[in-house]
């Protein structure tokens, strides 16, 4: 119970008095090996919290990398896209203009071949007027050379009277060259 009439200034002094004394017993028994221990210790300690900040400086440099490599890359897409849309666009106008030269040239060839049509039918039909033109011709040729059939029969029956008859083979001779005379 005397303790109680110790003040805490004194106690504290005490405390102190005693840490100091067994910091010399402690240096006594393990003298040299305790302050090579103690200073070892410190020096990780030090190396500890150089360490951390270290590790909390590559932390800072890491997250701003990340945040640089993600807005140029951020950066290179949208470029990416912008020329892509570009590209698609241009392609697009390439696509439209062979669209229009290939309808143009369909039209051409299209009415080039109308054309060819519609000479080869008025050929055509050139030529089928003077084919008929070249039959009627014919054909009215053809009627006014005609052997009167009155004629004919006659001249036959002459021919046939004439074998009958065993008359000349001049006769019979010329009477055949006056019915191919009459034929033709």
């Amino acid at each position: 119970m005397q303790e109680s009439n110790i003040k805490p200034s004194e106690l504290t002094k005490l405390n102190l008095d005693s840490a100091e004394k067994l910091n010399r017993i402690r240096d006594l028994i393990f003298g040299q090996q305790s302050r090579e221990l103690e200073q070892k210790l410190e020096r990780q300690r030090l190396e500890l919290a150089r360490l951390s900040q270290e590790s909390t400086r590559l932390g800072e440099t890491l997250r701003a990398l990340e945040s640089s490599f993600a807005a140029q890359i951020n950066a290179l897409s949208d470029r990416l896209s912008a020329q892509i849309e570009e590209q698609h666009r241009h392609q697009s106008q390439l696509l439209k203009e062979s669209e229009q030269r290939l309808e143009q040239q369909l039209q051409s060839v299209n009415q080039h071949l109308l054309e060819q049509v519609a000479t080869l039918s008025q050929a055509l039909r050139q030529s089928e007027e003077s084919i008929m033109s070249e039959m009627r011709t014919t054909a009215t040729r053809l009627n006014d050379q005609k052997t009167d059939r009155v004629k004919l029969g006659s001249l036959l029956m002459n021919i046939g009277a004439t074998l009958q008859s065993h008359d000349s083979a001049e006769e019979v001779s010329d009477l055949l060259m006056e019915l191919a005379d009459t034929i033709e």
